[in-house]
């Protein structure tokens, strides 16, 4: 009996395995995320892939509560992508702040060359960062996202 325990185990075990190791952040191009603050501000996040669909995520004073997802054009993409390599993103701070309280926090994760760098934004960010901020927002309001 117990061999036949040992033996089911074996199985369900290494079925459920993989040996190919599944790399999703590769396929991520940016991923924003506009967190909760004590006011009114949308709290939401919005990561766009490789293959221009986009998945957003509506948490608290948003139009949509929960997952959606649209596709792009390819003039939206490109946009984005041109403001992504604007960026020096060698040298990006991880952290842009100041010494005032209770500011918006907003997270911006971007995936370049294999690399990751997650960005918190909350005030002095540099221009080439809030005209890319600016543009996700955009796309945020501009396209429809559905239900999948």
């Amino acid at each position: 009996m117990f061999k036949k325990i040992v033996f089911l185990f074996a199985i369900f075990h290494f079925s459920c395995a993989s040996n190919i190791k599944q790399n999703t952040t590769s396929k991520r191009v940016v991923v924003y995320e506009s967190k909760p603050c004590y006011g009114r501000c949308e709290a939401f996040s919005l990561t766009l892939f490789e293959d221009k669909k986009m998945e957003y995520d509506g948490f608290k004073n948003t139009k949509k509560s929960g997952k959606f997802y649209a596709k792009i054009t390819t003039v939206d993409f490109k946009k984005i992508k041109i403001l992504i390599n604007k960026l020096d993103y060698e040298n990006l701070k991880t952290d842009y702040t100041s010494k005032r309280t209770d500011l918006h926090l907003r997270i911006l994760i971007l995936n370049s060359l294999e690399k990751q760098k997650t960005i918190f934004l909350r005030d002095e960010i540099p221009i080439d960062i809030l005209n890319l901020e600016k543009e996700i927002n955009r796309l945020v309001k501009k396209y429809e996202f559905k239900k999948e």
